[in-house]
C-alpha cells in the first residue's frame, strides 16, 4: 500500500481486514510501486532516494533496504521472476 499521508509517497502494509497500518519506509524521497517476493520475505520498490528512480529491496518488516540498480539511468516498476 502506498500513501502520501505523511507528505510524500511511503510504503505501508495493512492487515487484510484493514485493522493495522504499518509504515515500512520513512524517507524524504518518494517510495512507490512495491512488489512482494514470491516467498514474502522481500519487498522490491521504486525510490528516488539517490536523486533518480532506482529499484530497491527491503525485508518484509522494512529493514535492510538496499539499492539494486544504482546506475545513471532511471529504473522503475520492479517485478520478481518465477
Amino acid at each position: 500500500y502506498v500513501s502520501n499521508q505523511d507528505g510524500n509517497n511511503e510504503i505501508y502494509v495493512v492487515n487484510v481486514d484493514g485493522t493495522s497500518l504499518t509504515r515500512l519506509t520513512d524517507d524524504a524521497a518518494n517510495d512507490s510501486n512495491p512488489a512482494w517476493s514470491p516467498d514474502g520475505v522481500w519487498l522490491a520498490f521504486e525510490s528516488n532516494r539517490s536523486g533518480r528512480s532506482d529499484i530497491w529491496i527491503m525485508r518484509h518488516d522494512g529493514s535492510d533496504a538496499q539499492n539494486l540498480s544504482d546506475t545513471n539511468s532511471d529504473d522503475s516498476f520492479p517485478s520478481w521472476g518465477q
